[in-house]
């Protein structure tokens, strides 16, 4: 897939939304774009399955878990996601808020979801998984599965 495709699927380069302007480079790519295509493939094909399993729902939060399961390894921010949506974050955040939910509720739900299901299919490394999931190391990541679960790595493994 190229850069511009991939980007292009959340925002395209330059492109302004609520007064800001995003800029694309390689900082900005999700980690699986430099993961080897076999990972990729398998990321992609997991989130597929999860979104196929998921409740075909309407709404904000429903579009909102949507795009955070488009690309795995990439979890946008907010005011992308809202972009993406064409609209401003502060209008998401009251169409969230109005469903009963935040923007963190559903991202830490999309993020729980995916490492419970590569704890379980895979047998990546602890640290592997944390990095696919967006953390910077697997310390960070255990606090938050254990706050997510109640559960550590080895626990969800079994």
């Amino acid at each position: 897939m190229s850069v511009t495709r991939l980007a292009s699927r959340h925002i395209r380069a330059g492109h302004a939304c609520d007064g800001k302007s995003f800029k694309i480079d390689a900082v900005a790519l999700p980690k699986a774009y430099f993961a080897g295509k076999a990972i990729a493939a398998l990321m992609q094909e997991t989130c597929d399955r999860l979104m196929g399993q998921a409740q075909a729902a309407t709404g904000a939060s429903s579009s909102v878990y949507r795009i955070l399961m488009e690309l795995p390894g990439d979890f946008p921010s907010m005011e992308q996601v809202a972009c993406t949506l064409n609209m401003t974050s502060q209008t998401l955040r009251r169409r969230l808020e109005a469903e009963g939910t935040t923007f963190q509720i559903i991202a830490d739900e999309v993020r729980s979801t995916l490492a419970h299901e590569y704890l379980r299919t895979t047998k990546f490394s602890v640290l592997d998984i944390a990095i696919l999931l967006g953390f910077s190391n697997s310390a960070g990541f255990r606090k938050a599965l254990k706050r997510w679960t109640g559960m550590i790595p080895s626990q969800i493994r079994r």
